[in-house]
């Protein structure tokens, strides 16, 4: 008989992004910041907000923009950064990373589904 995943609307996401912003010490507006200095659609700080209560209902773009930005602080990506304390702290920041993999557009997918379960509690 095939799994069955019972799908927790953007709970192991959303356990993903709060550990993920407490582990670096980030503001929410991190992801605004980034995505305006990239000329990037998102994440907005509103996104991130509506996902830490439970109320995101995101379009594929979104998982797309997380998995860029995630890939900017891996490889420390902070040429189109402007502003110094955003670049300071994607430099300083340790990426997001799921079972050994940096986590692209299809692990934020699976988070936000329930496939893959986040790594903070």
């Amino acid at each position: 008989m095939p799994q069955r995943f019972e799908l927790y609307p953007e709970g192991q996401l959303r356990k993903a992004i709060r550990g993920w912003l407490d582990e670096n010490d980030w503001p929410q507006l991190i992801y605004e910041y980034w995505s305006r200095e990239n000329q990037r659609n998102g994440p907005y700080a509103s996104q991130i907000g509506k996902l830490l209560k439970g109320e995101l209902d995101p379009y594929p773009a979104f998982f797309m923009r997380l998995a860029e930005f995630n890939h900017d602080v891996e490889y420390c990506y902070i040429d189109p950064i402007r502003d110094p304390k955003t670049a300071q702290r994607i430099k300083e920041g340790k990426p997001l990373y799921v079972n050994g993999q940096l986590c692209g557009a299809e692990h934020f997918f699976m988070l936000y589904v329930g496939l893959l379960e986040s790594p903070y509690k």
